[in-house]
């Protein structure tokens, strides 16, 4: 009898975000019942402003704070609905993981954190991502096609106050700075690397988000994080920072307030993954993006199963 296929749960990061998103859940009772939840904690209700569809959604969307709060209870909502409707997805998970503000849904899903206190830390995150970005315009620019060591080593060379930020696939990365020099950094690799480059261009994510310049904002939300309660995990959580799986609550707890300020290590988390016997990776989001890479940039992994459900 071969041994168990384990699956990876996976929840998406800020740019998975986009009109439409929430409508396979407007008939759900399971779905609307955390929407209920955020609702107490927020003080509006997020899935008439998401099922709107207009204009209004349209501006609150370009909000780091809108975003993050839509992408974490969106994702919570959609699972409390697969448990009534895919009961044999959400059981045969073995692990799980987030990007960026998907951590947060990944450790309410293995109980860590309430979803309460998970909501309102992401709240105000996003407030105070969005008052740095404010006080100091920064950005991100997608590199797809150049090695990391190549990268580190031009960043090095010409942009050196520039760091990379996520460690996505074997060539995917993102790479924070200022506003200017992430414009300057566009340019530059269209130019010296246009044989390698498949793909540059700066994201439409509002500021250097895990790098050095979110250290005001990381600090602003220490706090709160200290205040939660943080339990033992039911099922392994792979976390951003370390790119590792982590049991003790405390060790979560202490990445969880790095996360900021240091690199999302996805690659190395996907891995992690793999070599604990992942065959199947489940990506819970509005686009696909995640299940992509795992599929088609991370050459290790081609050969596992990847799915898409969306939000």
């Amino acid at each position: 009898m071969g041994k168990a296929v384990g699956t990876l749960l996976m929840f998406p990061g800020q740019g998975a975000e986009k009109r439409g998103m929430c409508m396979s859940m407007k008939g759900s009772a399971e779905a609307k019942a955390i929407f209920k939840r955020a609702k107490e904690v927020l003080g509006y209700d997020l899935l008439d402003i998401l099922l709107s569809n207009n204009d209004t959604l349209a501006q609150k969307l370009k909000s780091t704070e809108f975003v993050q709060v839509s992408l974490l209870v969106s994702c919570i909502a959609k699972i409390e609905q697969l448990r009534k409707d895919r009961t044999g997805l959400i059981a045969k998970v073995t692990h799980v993981a987030g990007l960026s503000v998907g951590e947060f849904a990944a450790l309410v899903f293995a109980g860590v954190i309430k979803f309460e206190d998970a909501l309102h830390l992401v709240q105000e995150r996003g407030k105070a991502m969005e008052f740095e970005v404010q006080r100091s315009p920064t950005g991100i620019v997608s590199v797809f096609g150049i090695g990391c060591e190549v990268l580190q080593n031009y960043l090095e060379s010409n942009f050196p106050n520039m760091q990379i930020s996520t460690y996505l696939a074997d060539n995917q990365h993102t790479i924070a700075g200022k506003e200017h020099e992430c414009e300057a950094l566009t340019e530059s690799l269209q130019k010296e690397f246009s044989e390698e480059i498949i793909d540059v261009r700066q994201l439409r994510v509002a500021g250097a988000f895990h790098s050095k310049y979110m250290s005001n904002a990381s600090q602003g939300i220490d706090p709160i994080i200290n205040g939660i309660e943080f339990k033992r995990p039911t099922l392994p959580v792979i976390m951003n920072a370390s790119g590792t799986i982590v049991q003790d609550p405390q060790q979560i707890k202490t990445l969880l307030r790095e996360q900021l300020v240091k690199p999302v290590q996805w690659k190395r988390s996907i891995l992690a993954a793999y070599k604990n016997g992942v065959q199947s990776f489940v990506e819970v989001a509005p686009a696909r993006i995640l299940s992509s890479i795992v599929k088609n940039r991370i050459a290790q992994c081609q050969d596992c199963d990847a799915e898409l459900v969306i939000v």
